[in-house]
C-alpha cells in the first residue's frame, strides 16, 4: 500500500513516455471544513474515515472530523457529494427501508466499511491517467487530443464560455497547467453541470458527427437540494435513498405494462468509472447518430454518469517526463471535451430532492435557478414539499418523519445562457421536523410581502417620474423610471430579514403560527422601503419640483402599502406606522407663549413696541424681550443665540403683518399653506407664477431665508390672506437646518398639494381667534 501513497508514481507506457499516476482514493483532492475551522485537502479514504466525530480518525495534522465540503464553487461540492454517495451505494452501504434509514441517521451508522471496500478496489480502475481506462474519461479521444485539445480552462465550467476571452481572463489556449486534484473536481462538475452547446472538435473526421453535440448536464435547469447535518457523515446519511422508495407508475405511453418509476432503482449498483468499461450493463453510445436516452439503473449509475466525453493529457517535458507541482502531484495541460451520455431522468425516483413549482402557464416543474429571482423567494416551495405528507417517500417525506432536530436545506443551481455559464446561485434554509407548517407559512407570507413591497416601490418610482419628466420620449421612459426605482436595492436587502424570519419561525411550536415574526418582518420591510426610496430620490434638486416628486412618490408608496389589496400583515403594519406619523403635531410651549405675547401687544394696541419689532436693524428692549421666550439658557451659548434670533425674526414678521391692525390674526397651517392662498385672477398658489417663484426661493435657501420670509408676509398682507400659524412658524424656523425635520420639503408639499394631504397641527395651541373678513378670505 505504500506504493499507492507515493505522490507521483511513474510507469512506462507507449512511445517511451512516462505516464504519471494519480488516485483520488489516496491523493488529496477534496477540500473539507474540519471541526477545528480549518479547510484541508483530503483523499476519499481520509474523508470517509473522518466523516463523523465518532469515526475514530482525524484529518491531516489532527484536523478533527469533517463538518462539510468546502470547494471553490457550490457545483463542485454537489458533484463531489454525489460521487461519494455513489461509492456508498456501490459498496452496499445503503438502507434497505425507511425504518432502517431512520435508525442509521439517529445512530450515526459509521462509514468505515465503505472506506474498507473502496481501499480494496483494483488500482487501475481508479487511476486518473490510465492510458486505456482513465478514471471518468473517454480513452477513444486519445488520438485527437494533441491536435484538437485546448487548454485546461476548457474543463472548468466557470472559465469556458465563448472559446476566446472570458470574464476571469482565462483563455482556452492558455498553457498554464491545472493540478490533477483541481482537474478531477472540475471534471466531476462538468459531468453534472456541463452547459449545452458545441464541442471544439470536428466530428466527421474523428468519432462521428454527433461528437460535437454537447447535451445539457443532468443538473442544469433545476435546483439541487441537499439536507445538511452536523457532520459530513450525517449529511451523507440524510441524503441516502432507501431501496424500498415508494413510487408511482410511470405516466408514459412508452412504458410497458407493469413498469413503474421505481424500476429505475435496482438493488444492483453500477459505477461509471470510465467510458470503455468492461462491466457496463449496456454498451456506451456511439457518435454516428443521436441515440435515444438510455435507462438509468440506479442512483450510483446516475451520480457517476459520464455526461461528457473528457480526456486529460498530463503535462510533460520535451523528454516525456511528467511535470509535477511543488507538492509532487501531476498536472494537466491539454483537455478534450465532447458529447457524453444522454440519460432518461424523467423518473421522480431519480429526483427525490426536487421541489416543484407551478409556472405562469400552469405547468408543474422542478424549481429552476434564475439570475433575476433569488432562491429565497422560492423557499416556500421547499417547505411546501416538506409540509405535504402525502408526497410519498422522497427526501422531504423522510426528513419530516425524523425526530425533532435542527437541519438545513442547501439549494444550489447553475444559471446558464445557452452555452455559457453565468453564475452559481445557492442558499440554505432552516428545517425542523414537525414544524414544516410554520416554516411554510413564514416563507410564503415573507415572499408575498416582499413581492408586494417591490411593486409598491415601482408605483412610487412611476409617480416621481411623472413629476420630473412631464414630457418624456417614449424610448427614454424605462431608463427614466429606473432612476427612481429602488427595487434592486429592495431585493438585495430583503434576503437577510427573510432568513431571520425563518429562523424565528422555527421557534413556534404547533399549532401556533409565526404571526408576530411576520409582523416584525413586514415592519422591517416598510421602514427599509421608505429609506431606499429616499436614497433613490436623493438626486432630485431641492426646489419645488424636487419636493413635489418626493411627496408624490411617498404618497404613492403609502397608498399602495395601506391598500386593501396589500397582504394582511403588511397592511396592518403600514397603516399603524403611517397613521401614527400623520397624527397632529403640537407646537412647543415656548413658541405658543411667544404667539400669545405678540397677540397681547395687538390686543392692548401697544403700537410703540410693535414698531420697535419692525425695526429689524436695531436691537431694542422689545427685541430682547421677544428673544427671552426661546427658553432658559443652556450650556451651549451658540445654540441659545440661534434660538433667540429665530424668535426675534418671528416677532418681526408678526409685527410686519399686523401694521395698522387692531385685532390679532393667529393664522393657520404652515407658510406653504398660507402662500397657496396668494394669487390673482390668473391663478393662486402653484398656478400663480409670482407665488411659485417666491416659494421656490424660500425652499431652496440653505440658511434661514429672512429676506424671502419678509417678502412672503408682505404678499400675504397685501392680498389680505390668512397668515401662517405663528407658533408653528417659530418651531419650523428652529428646525430649518435639521435634515430629519424636512421643514422646507413640508412647506413645498403644503404649497403644491391640496391641504388635506398635509399633516395638521393640534388644535387649541393658541388662544381663541376672532373671525375677521381677512381671515375668511
Amino acid at each position: 500500500m505504500e506504493d499507492e501513497l507515493e505522490v507521483a508514481e511513474a510507469i512506462p507506457a507507449r512511445e517511451n513516455v512516462v505516464v504519471p499516476r494519480w488516485d483520488p482514493r489516496f491523493h488529496p483532492f477534496c477540500p473539507v471544513r474540519a471541526s477545528d475551522g480549518r479547510v484541508v485537502l483530503v483523499s476519499l479514504l481520509e474523508l470517509l474515515r473522518m466523516a463523523d466525530p465518532e469515526g475514530g480518525s482525524e484529518g491531516p495534522s489532527g484536523g478533527g472530523y469533517a463538518v462539510a465540503l468546502s470547494s471553490s464553487t457550490p457545483g463542485e461540492s454537489i458533484a463531489i457529494l454525489e460521487f461519494i454517495l455513489a461509492i456508498c451505494y456501490a459498496s452496499g452501504f445503503r438502507p434497505e427501508s425507511e425504518l432502517q434509514w431512520k435508525k442509521w441517521v439517529r445512530g450515526a451508522e459509521p462509514l468505515g466499511r465503505v472506506a474498507d471496500w473502496l481501499e480494496a478496489e483494483p488500482d487501475d480502475e481508479w487511476d486518473l491517467f490510465n492510458p486505456d481506462f482513465p478514471l471518468g474519461q473517454n480513452s477513444l479521444l486519445s488520438p485527437y487530443i494533441d491536435r484538437h485539445g485546448a487548454g485546461p480552462a476548457l474543463l472548468v465550467i466557470e472559465h469556458s464560455g465563448n472559446y476566446n476571452q472570458f470574464f476571469d481572463h482565462h483563455h482556452l489556449d492558455h498553457p498554464e497547467p491545472l493540478p490533477a486534484d483541481a482537474a478531477f473536481r472540475a471534471m466531476l462538475a462538468q459531468h453534472a453541470y456541463g452547459p449545452g452547446g458545441r464541442a471544439r472538435i470536428p466530428g466527421k473526421s474523428t468519432l462521428g458527427p454527433t461528437l460535437t453535440n454537447l447535451s445539457v448536464g443532468r443538473l442544469v435547469g433545476r435546483v439541487r437540494v441537499i439536507a445538511l447535518g452536523n457532520s459530513l457523515g450525517d449529511t451523507l446519511r440524510l441524503n441516502m435513498a432507501p431501496l424500498d422508495t415508494t413510487v408511482e407508475p410511470l405516466a408514459d405511453d412508452t412504458a410497458e405494462s407493469g413498469d413503474t418509476v421505481g424500476s429505475a432503482l435496482s438493488v444492483a449498483t453500477h459505477l461509471n468509472l470510465t467510458w470503455e468499461q468492461e462491466n457496463s450493463p449496456e454498451p456506451r453510445r456511439r457518435f454516428d447518430r443521436k441515440p435515444p436516452p438510455r435507462r438509468v439503473y440506479d442512483l450510483a449509475d446516475l451520480y457517476t454518469s459520464l455526461g461528457r466525453s473528457i480526456l486529460l493529457r498530463p503535462t510533460r517535458t520535451s523528454e516525456g517526463v511528467p511535470v509535477l507541482t511543488e507538492d509532487g502531484f501531476p498536472t494537466v495541460d491539454r483537455v478534450l471535451v465532447a458529447a457524453g451520455e444522454i440519460l432518461d431522468v424523467r423518473s421522480p425516483a431519480l429526483m427525490q430532492d426536487a421541489a416543484y413549482v407551478t409556472t405562469s402557464q400552469g405547468e408543474r416543474k422542478p424549481l429552476w435557478p434564475s439570475l433575476s429571482r433569488a432562491l429565497w423567494r422560492e423557499a416556500h416551495a421547499l417547505y411546501a414539499s416538506s409540509a405535504d405528507r402525502g408526497r410519498g417517500a422522497d427526501l422531504y417525506g423522510r426528513l419530516s418523519g425524523l425526530p425533532a432536530r435542527p437541519l438545513r436545506l442547501w439549494a444550489v443551481g447553475l444559471v446558464t445562457n445557452q452555452s455559457s455559464a453565468l453564475t452559481w446561485v445557492e442558499d440554505d434554509f432552516p428545517l425542523y421536523p414537525g414544524r414544516e407548517v410554520q416554516l411554510r407559512h413564514a416563507a410564503t407570507q415573507g415572499s408575498v410581502i416582499a413581492e408586494y413591497v417591490a411593486r409598491s416601490l415601482g408605483r412610487a418610482a412611476h409617480a416621481a417620474w411623472k413629476v420630473v419628466y412631464p414630457n418624456p420620449k417614449p424610448s427614454d421612459k424605462k431608463q427614466q423610471i429606473a432612476r427612481f426605482d429602488a427595487q434592486p436595492e429592495h431585493w438585495a436587502g430583503t434576503a437577510e430579514p427573510f432568513h431571520l424570519l425563518l429562523e424565528e419561525a422555527v421557534g413556534y411550536e404547533p399549532p401556533h403560527e409565526p404571526v408576530e415574526a411576520v409582523h416584525a418582518y413586514a415592519a422591517t420591510l416598510v421602514e427599509s422601503a421608505e429609506d431606499l426610496l429616499g436614497q433613490r430620490l436623493g438626486s432630485l434638486p431641492y426646489n419645488l419640483q424636487g419636493f413635489q416628486a418626493r411627496n408624490r412618490a411617498s404618497r404613492a408608496l403609502t397608498h399602495h402599502l395601506c391598500s386593501d389589496r396589500a397582504p394582511e400583515e403588511l397592511r396592518e403594519v403600514a397603516r399603524m406606522t403611517f397613521v401614527q406619523r400623520s397624527e397632529d403635531v403640537s407646537v412647543s410651549e415656548e413658541s405658543r407663549r411667544l404667539a400669545g405675547w405678540l397677540a397681547g401687544l395687538v390686543h392692548s394696541r401697544d403700537y410703540g413696541r410693535l414698531a420697535d419689532l419692525r425695526r429689524s436693524n436695531l436691537k431694542t428692549n422689545t427685541h430682547i424681550e421677544a428673544g427671552w421666550f426661546s427658553g432658559p439658557r443652556s450650556r451651549d451659548e451658540e445654540q441659545d443665540q440661534a434660538r433667540q434670533i429665530v424668535f426675534r425674526q418671528v416677532a418681526f414678521l408678526y409685527a410686519l403683518y399686523h401694521r395698522g391692525e387692531s385685532r390679532p390674526h393667529y393664522g393657520k397651517g404652515s407658510l406653504g399653506t398660507a402662500l397657496r392662498r396668494v394669487g390673482d385672477s390668473a391663478g393662486h398658489g402653484p398656478d400663480n407664477p409670482g407665488a411659485r417663484r417666491l416659494m421656490d426661493r424660500i425652499v431652496m435657501s440653505r440658511r434661514l431665508p429672512q429676506r424671502h420670509l419678509q417678502h412672503a408676509i408682505d404678499r400675504l398682507r397685501s392680498c389680505e390672506k390668512r397668515p401662517p400659524e405663528w407658533a408653528g412658524l417659530a418651531d419650523d424656523l428652529l428646525l430649518w437646518n435639521d435634515r430629519k425635520a424636512k421643514v422646507a420639503e413640508r412647506w413645498a408639499v403644503d404649497f403644491l398639494e391640496p391641504p388635506s394631504s398635509a399633516p395638521k397641527r393640534s388644535k387649541n395651541t393658541t388662544p381663541e381667534t376672532t373671525t375677521t373678513k381677512r381671515e375668511e378670505a
